[in-house]
C-alpha cells in the first residue's frame, strides 16, 4: 500500500471526535503510524499553528472540533496525529504563506 502524499484532512469521521485517530486527518492508516503520547508542547504546537490557518476549510473544522482544547487536555485524552499530518500543519513556511494571504485580503 502507497503512503498518501498528504493525508485527506477532512477525515471519513462524523459525528464525536476520535482522540485515538490522527488529530488533523482523523484517519487510520496502518502504513502511517501515529505518534505515540506525543509531548504536550507538541500537541499545543499543533493546536496553534491550526488556529492560525481556520481560514482554510479544512483546518476550520479542526478548530471547531478542537475548540476549548489545549495541550494539555489533548495530551489527557490521549491524543495523537501521524507525523506526515503534523509537518504539514506545522510547516513554518506553509503557515507563513497562509497568514500573508489572510494579510492581504484583511488590507483594504
Amino acid at each position: 500500500m502507497e503512503t498518501p502524499e498528504l493525508c485527506n484532512i477532512s477525515g471519513k469521521q462524523k459525528g464525536n471526535f476520535n482522540f485515538s485517530l490522527c488529530l488533523i486527518c482523523q484517519e487510520h492508516y496502518t502504513n502511517q503510524k501515529c505518534v505515540a503520547n506525543p509531548e504536550e508542547a507538541s500537541l499545543q504546537n499543533l493546536l496553534d499553528k491550526i488556529r492560525l490557518r481556520d481560514d482554510v476549510d479544512e483546518y476550520r473544522k479542526r478548530v471547531i472540533e478542537l475548540t476549548g482544547e489545549t495541550g494539555k487536555s489533548l495530551k489527557l485524552k490521549k491524543a495523537v496525529y501521524h507525523r506526515k499530518c503534523y509537518q504539514v500543519a506545522t510547516i513554518k513556511n506553509m503557515v507563513q504563506r497562509q497568514l500573508s494571504k489572510k494579510a492581504k485580503e484583511e488590507s483594504p
